[in-house]
């Protein structure tokens, strides 16, 4: 490690035992050679202050002999902290020296990515690398990084005055500025060529000093940086992440210094990486499921052409993985009991399970789906359970049936038995045809479900737990007490239905695609008010039921379906739209629903690209939004202009590159389809698809943080498509209770 010291003018650097440099490789007594070498003056100062280098004790260089072998020579302790060495090592007579590299290493050389330093130390961090060319009895070396000086500016006023700096964080994309690196040793100009690099460099401050401005450090780089190449500046204070994003105004070039001054004015919060798991060669794809995540930071999921469910804790460790089925992939997401023991997971066509949350053993297993048919002829059994959510009451969970039968079933949340089904009245013992597919909503006393043939259908929540009605060929079943009107084509099942209150009234609110007779399509939004305490609520397969309030949301989309519903921080519906049909590309709507139904606000991507899945309230109002080419935004709704302010972006393939979860080079295209989940912490969880260039696709599950993000929206009741963190179905208000975390 080399120390710098301030000097008056730009000084040539020497290595070797003499200060002119004059003397040729000599042997010493005993078999220790002395190597004499000088350093050209290959640092071009920025400003004119100058730098003088002083050696470290234990200093070492590699010299290169012939054969290509690499011989390790030692700084003699004498010359510590002078600016010229004496080098010592064995050398066998007759030797030939070809080069040197400096530090000494057998196989390559290494930038370290993380390069630690103390505040009050004038060092260079770990990372320098030189090569040398030896002609005329000398060994002339070269520099083949770049050295940022870091510095601090426009400090008063920032997010980060007075803070404690822990780390500085600088990144690029796709450019391999640390890691392992092989040198051509024939041709001191050659830049430095990668064998696993990394596409960032942390200057790591070992005392966590209070930011001043005359913070400083070091930071050794590989030049791998042209004109207008973004860079994003990281700086973590007090454990939290902020930073900016620049462009590099001029090439690096090896040898030279730059002043790299911060400005912490742009220092705001941005997303940072927590942590991942998967990656090449570990899992497939995490595009499918929705992550369910614990008041512990466990995390609760399957993956995309997978079989198992996946438990990792909160430090992004894998706890246990169990096979849920041997000949089906699953694509379903868990929801988490309240208890906190016990997982519920259906896959495949006809299995449902209660998972044991200890150990990932079975507690017990659900396979009684009844047949499409009457109470007299069965018919051709159609159970799936694929892709759907499951509500928990206090004694029974609530399961939507997504084969064509498409019911609602209630089982008990201890034995695994079959308590009731929802069929569309006494004399027809059938569920609604069509499948559910999104999960079920428990709110306001109503358990209801979603198809894209019946609307929004479900019953009381009693009904459910009592059955007043039995048939002997599929047991205890309940009418269907609550069915949308169905007046225009529906062309999906995937947007769900979620409790939301509309004018002070409990109401449920659903979305589906609407194709007009004219061939356009539209996003149709609608709800109904109910009323948890009336039993004789009606019957609505033989009552046509107006909506109470519907907005429609015109020439949106095409025939696409992949969207999802949320309930925002003013209790606006968002819905989330997948491009199509000539339009320019997706976004996200907020709607009012209400006495004067209106479009709220907007957002549309950066690029023309999808937006898929649910996005997330948080509890400053935030919204969290990933579009499908796997940027991340978090906005901030205007109500009163309808537009967003947007506070943050990041792409998560950056972001797994950025904190050294992938290699330059590993990964290329990805994707984000699915929906995020936002922790009781306000930690944000996403899976993505990532491209492997070397063929094939793999997925990595990604927590990120955010400082400006605390936890989820408290005051809206149905936060997120699944309902909550634990996914229950059921609003955040209410699980927060079960918790016992409520205010």
């Amino acid at each position: 490690m080399k120390k710098f010291i301030l000097s008056l003018a730009v000084v040539a650097l020497a290595w070797g035992c003499t200060t002119d440099g004059t003397e040729d490789v000599k042997q010493l007594t005993g078999d220790k050679t002395v190597i004499e070498a000088e350093l050209a003056s290959v640092r071009t100062h920025i400003a004119e202050d100058g730098f003088k280098v002083l050696w470290s004790k234990g200093d070492k260089i590699g010299v290169v002999l012939a054969d290509d072998s690499i011989v390790p020579f030692t700084l003699q302790d004498a010359y510590a902290g002078k600016a010229v060495g004496c080098f010592e090592g064995n050398l066998a007579e007759g030797a030939e020296v070809k080069s040197a590299i400096y530090p000494y290493s057998a196989s390559g050389v290494t930038i370290a990515r993380e390069q630690s330093v103390a505040s009050t130390s004038t060092e260079i961090s770990s990372g320098d690398v030189a090569v040398a060319t030896y002609e005329n009895g000398k060994l002339n070396f070269t520099s083949k990084v770049a050295l940022l000086a870091v510095s601090f500016k426009n400090i008063d006023g920032s997010m980060i005055a007075g803070k404690k700096i822990q780390s500085v964080k600088v990144a690029t994309n796709d450019k391999a500025i640390s890691g392992a690196f092989t040198l051509d040793l024939a041709n001191t100009s050659a830049a430095l060529t990668h064998t696993a690099g990394y596409q960032y460099v942390d200057l790591v401050y070992t005392d966590t000093p209070a930011l001043s401005s005359e913070l400083k450090g070091y930071l050794a780089l590989n030049p791998n940086v042209a004109t207008d190449d973004e860079i994003r500046v990281y700086v973590k204070a007090d454990d939290v992440w902020y930073g900016y994003t620049i462009k590099a105004k001029a090439d690096l070039v090896a040898g030279k210094r730059y002043n790299f001054a911060i400005d912490a004015a742009q220092c705001v919060y941005v997303p940072a990486l927590v942590w991942a798991y998967g990656g090449t060669g570990v899992i497939p794809r995490f595009t499918g499921a929705v992550p369910a995540v614990d008041k512990d930071g466990n995390v609760y999921t399957t993956v995309n052409g997978d079989k198992h469910l996946y438990k990792i804790d909160k430090t992004g460790k894998l706890v246990w993985k169990v096979e849920l089925t041997s000949s089906t992939t699953v694509n379903s997401s868990a929801t988490i009991d309240p208890s906190g023991n016990v997982i519920y997971i259906n896959h495949g066509t006809n299995t449902f399970k209660a998972i044991n949350a200890n150990d990932g053993s079975t507690k017990w297993t659900f396979t009684d789906f009844f047949a499409y048919g009457t109470a007299t002829a069965v018919g051709t059994p159609s159970a799936g359970t694929s892709e759907t959510a499951t509500a928990v009451g206090d004694t029974n969970v609530y399961l939507g049936n997504g084969g064509t039968t498409g019911t609602i079933l209630a089982i008990n949340k201890e034995t695994g038995k079959r308590v009731s089904y929802l069929s569309q009245s006494v004399s027809n013992l059938n569920g609604p045809t069509g499948g559910t597919k999104s999960g079920v909503a428990l709110y306001g006393g109503v358990v209801t479900a979603f198809n894209k043939y019946y609307g929004a259908h479900g019953a009381h929540q009693s009904l459910f737990d009592n059955p007043q009605h039995n048939s002997s060929v599929y047991g205890p079943y309940v009418p269907m007490t609550y069915e949308a009107d169905y007046s225009w084509e529906m062309q999906n099942d995937n947007g769900g239905c979620v409790g939301v209150e509309i004018d002070g009234k409990k109401c449920i609110a659903f979305m589906c695609l609407e194709k007009t007779s004219s061939g356009v399509y539209n996003w149709r939004v609608a709800a109904n008010a109910i009323d948890p305490y009336d039993a004789s609520f009606p019957d609505m397969s033989t009552n046509v039921h107006a909506y109470d309030y519907q907005y429609t949301l015109k020439g949106v989309n095409s025939s696409n379906a992949e969207a999802a519903l949320t309930v925002g921080p003013q209790n606006e519906l968002i819905i989330t739209n997948k491009k199509g049909g000539g339009t320019s590309g997706g976004g996200v709507y907020g709607i009012q629903l209400g006495s004067t139904n209106k479009l709220l606000w907007s957002f549309k991507p950066d690029t023309d690209c999808d937006c898929v899945g649910g996005v997330v309230a948080d509890k400053e109002g935030n919204i969290h939004i990933h579009s499908d080419d796997t940027y991340y935004y978090i906005v901030k709704p205007n109500y009163t202009s309808g537009s967003v302010t947007k506070l943050a972006k990041a792409h998560y393939r950056y972001l797994a590159a950025d904190f050294g979860y992938a290699k330059v080079g590993e990964y290329g295209w990805s994707r984000a389809w699915t929906s995020g989940t936002m922790g009781l912490d306000g930690k944000y969880y996403i899976g993505c698809q990532f491209n492997v260039n070397a063929g094939g696709n793999c997925g990595m599950l990604l927590c990120i943080e955010y400082g400006g993000t605390t936890g989820i929206s408290e005051t809206s009741s149905w936060p997120m498509h699944y309902g909550n963190p634990y996914h229950t179905c059921t609003s955040h208000p209410e699980l927060l209770q079960k918790l016992g975390l409520n205010k």
